[in-house]
């Protein structure tokens, strides 16, 4: 399955979807926290997670970044601060 059939395929599902699917094939239902959501209203996305926690250096993120299989996408852990973004400037560059 080409990677355009796997995101017509995923577009059509709901968060309770591939829930049930989880608990079906036994894998643990991992959730982000309710406060995170897309920065584009309405937008979605899938694809393997590549984590990484804000520690005081851009360097984890790098190295997540450098670690991640393209389609990865990178979920940056910033303690849920709302005041300021620890990575974004980075990325663009």
């Amino acid at each position: 399955m080409d990677d355009q059939e796997l995101r017509r395929r995923f577009a059509a599902l709901t968060t309770a979807h591939l829930a049930d699917a989880c608990i079906r094939a036994q894998l643990p239902v991992r959730c982000a926290p309710a406060r995170v959501h897309a920065v584009v209203p309405g937008s979605r996305l899938a694809g393997r997670v590549c984590p990484a926690r804000h520690a005081g250096s851009a360097e984890i993120f790098l190295k997540a970044l450098e670690g991640a299989a393209p389609g990865g996408v990178l979920v940056a852990d910033n303690d849920g601060r709302l005041d300021e973004s620890c990575v974004g400037d980075l990325v663009v560059l």
